[in-house]
């Protein structure tokens, strides 16, 4: 079974009532394109100074689906901006569910061991930090 490269499919419930994706294919097709990943956990105000940032991500990959991962106390900032896909929660069920979803790029904006070790640990074809702890093959 092939899983729809689309934004709307959850693998849930129908995007739609009463449409079946897998087998009518998509009603509304929305690529995901580019995935992103932004690790911000530390500072609230280098979260919301960040997010100036989206609009020129979003111009450079238009077709685009942009996740962010920060720290409980950080994440209302980042709710319903409509440049993000999913806000995660730093916490071992976002880090599990995130080490499974493979990104094609990872900006890791923190210089926090623990944020350095996530994005080691994210599977994405390009890596980029401002960390200490990233070690290149």
């Amino acid at each position: 079974m092939k899983i729809p490269d689309c934004k709307h499919f959850n693998g849930y419930k129908p995007c739609f009532p009463g449409h079946n994706c897998l087998e009518q294919g998509c009603k509304e097709d929305s690529p995901m394109g580019v995935k992103i990943l932004i690790i911000n956990l530390d500072a609230m105000g280098d979260v919301l100074m960040t997010t100036a940032q989206l609009p020129l991500l979003k111009k450079k990959y238009p077709v685009s689906s942009i996740y962010w991962v920060t720290e409980k106390i950080s994440a209302p900032l980042l709710e319903n901006n409509p440049l993000l896909e999913q806000v995660f929660i730093y916490n071992f069920e976002s880090l599990n569910i995130l080490r499974n979803i493979h990104f094609d790029i990872a900006v890791n904006l923190d210089k926090s061991h623990k944020a350095c070790a996530m994005l080691n640990s994210m599977h994405a074809e390009e890596k980029k930090d401002l960390g200490s702890t990233r070690r290149e093959k």
